[in-house]
């Protein structure tokens, strides 16, 4: 077609420069048409390189630049866009009043309860969307009022967060007390980093804005103090300055949430352990529930540690009369690693840690990956009776996935990398981390379309703070050595499994979600096929995250005598 219309730039300029104006128009369309857009100039781009007509040159001279400024719009639109939504999020997640105002004093974002506080305020107003100190002759970002003010208002200097480079203007934080307020969830900081009591308050003294002085006289310690203080702080929050450790705790569920600080499934409830293994190595576990109870042994998944049981779960664990025992596989957590192991392996440490703990009866519940364990467990545990096992969320077979004709997109491309690139997979999961957990959560978020059958229940799921907590925790302890053991269980779950199913008496309850995108239940139903199970449990609404809507009543289930 170009060669029919390709004089018509010069001989008709004004239409020319409408679709110029069309290119950068589909610019700040967020959807197919962009991305028309670069499938388009990659074309017109390839095309240019063999073509020999002038006059489609003269076509692809003139338009092609402008799609490439387009594309260039279009991507830092998007970065802009998401910017926007994660921050917005952040702040309406805050128990508190909280916002972003540029140097101009510009509210660019807020949320309901400063809003909220801002209008009873007798000193502080806006005005034009613009936060103002009502004190005549004092400049608003001089003013940090200390005493001056009904309100008590810290600014802060705020890196961006993944800020597009088409908008480089320096931007600052502010949060507002109540009186009421803390801003810093002590339990959080303890369980997920390891902070101690005295780095606690210190960081409660740098979140409320106290310099390094101010912080020493109000905890009555020495300036050096407190500096050596924020430099294992820095370490453990994996963070540089005090702008990046203010934004981590105000941004990523790390202020208390204002009904209670302490979690479900709480350390406080399931304190870790340590078993030391014949060959010298370190296994870790949490119990949780009655010390004397119902023996379960929970296999997390493979983003998961000995952190796993969701909110709301404690008080099932103990109305059942359940001792739950997680142990966390190696690499993960604090289990020391053990290179070259395999599911065997795995099981050998499971039976030793069962008989440490004097366990000689058990039921197992296997999540996700974690299904894969709990199979060979029932095939190498020789002195461990077994009761029953659930497979909530089951990753199957490499044959299974191979025998049916419907099957998970991402699951078969999953496995082509394990079997022809394995060592693409860390990359890849780096690639998702980028070295953010919380960030990796939010991105999680923003892939679910609510028009997906299931996905309205996760995005509920993702949006609550409980279980955004709970999973930020779980997946902070399960790589605290780093993802190499997510990557080399990827490798495992997803390639042959080393052993052969044989074991044909213990009961099985499959727990699988009708609309699941990971693992599509006929992979699962052909699994089925090669156990003794008693009750294959497809629920109509469920996907993948069924284990948190419905862990209390796997548990249930499982232990009903």
């Amino acid at each position: 077609m170009f060669p029919a219309y390709a004089t018509w730039p010069e001989q008709h300029p004004a239409e020319a420069e409408d679709v110029i104006d069309l290119i950068y128009a589909f610019a700040s369309e967020q959807n197919d048409i962009s991305r028309l857009l670069l499938g388009l100039s990659k074309c017109i781009s390839s095309a240019t390189h063999e073509a020999t007509d002038p006059h489609f040159l003269r076509l692809a001279e003139q338009f092609l630049p402008h799609f490439k400024n387009a594309i260039h719009i279009s991507e830092a639109l998007s970065q802009q866009r998401h910017f926007q939504t994660v921050l917005q999020s952040a702040l309406d997640r805050l128990p508190f009043g909280a916002g972003v105002i540029n140097e101009q004093g510009r509210l660019l974002y807020v949320n309901a309860c400063a809003t909220e506080a801002i209008a009873r305020s007798e000193t502080w107003s806006v005005a034009n969307r613009h936060l103002e100190f009502k004190h005549t002759g004092m400049d608003w970002l001089t003013v940090i009022p200390k005493g001056l003010s009904d309100l008590k208002i810290a600014f802060t200097a705020l890196e961006p967060i993944e800020q597009s480079e088409c908008s480089e203007e320096r931007l600052f934080y502010f949060c507002i007390s109540n009186g009421m307020t803390r801003f810093v969830n002590a339990h959080l900081l303890e369980q997920i980093y390891r902070l101690t009591p005295a780095e606690i308050k210190v960081t409660e003294a740098i979140v409320a804005n106290l310099s390094t002085q101010e912080a020493a006289n109000t905890l009555t310690l020495k300036q050096a103090t407190i500096r050596d203080h924020l430099s294992s702080i820095y370490s453990k929050l994996e963070v540089q300055r005090k702008p990046d450790l203010i934004r981590k705790v105000l941004f990523t569920g790390l202020v208390a949430p204002q009904e209670t600080s302490v979690p479900a499934s709480s350390s406080e409830e399931s304190p870790a352990g340590r078993f030391r293994l014949p060959d010298g190595r370190n296994l870790s576990y949490r119990e949780y529930g009655q010390p004397d109870g119902h023996a379960v042994l929970l296999l997390h998944n493979v983003m998961g540690s000995s952190l796993e049981p969701p909110p709301g779960s404690l008080d099932a664990i103990l109305s059942l009369g359940v001792r739950l025992i997680v142990p966390e596989r190696p690499g993960y957590g604090d289990s020391e690693p053990c290179p070259g192991r395999d599911k065997k392996q795995v099981c050998d440490d499971i039976e030793k840690l069962l008989q440490h703990l004097g366990i000689a009866r058990i039921d197992i519940l296997g999540h996700s990956m974690g299904t894969q364990y709990a199979i060979a467990c029932a095939e190498y545990l020789s002195s461990i009776e077994i009761g029953r096992i659930a497979l909530v969320s089951t990753l199957p077979r490499l044959t299974d996935i191979r025998a049916v004709s419907s099957k998970s997109t991402l699951l078969t491309n999953a496995c082509r990398i394990v079997r022809y690139a394995p060592f693409l997979v860390k990359p890849l999961l780096q690639m998702l981390l980028k070295g953010d957990i919380e960030a990796f959560y939010e991105n999680q978020l923003s892939y679910l379309r609510p028009q997906h059958p299931g996905s309205g229940l996760d995005i509920a799921l993702m949006q609550d703070p409980d279980f955004r907590a709970y999973c930020i925790a779980n997946f902070t302890q399960s790589a605290r050595q780093g993802i190499d053991a997510w990557a080399e269980e990827l490798k495992l779950g997803l390639s042959d499994w080393g052993f052969e199913i044989r074991n044909r008496h213990t009961p099985y309850q499959i727990w699988h979600g009708c609309h699941d995108t990971i693992c599509a239940p006929e992979t699962v139903r052909h699994l089925a096929k090669s156990l003794n199970v008693m009750a294959f449990n497809l629920l109509e609404e469920e996907t993948h995250y069924l284990f948190a809507r419905h862990f209390n009543s796997i548990l249930a289930s499982l232990v009903r005598v």
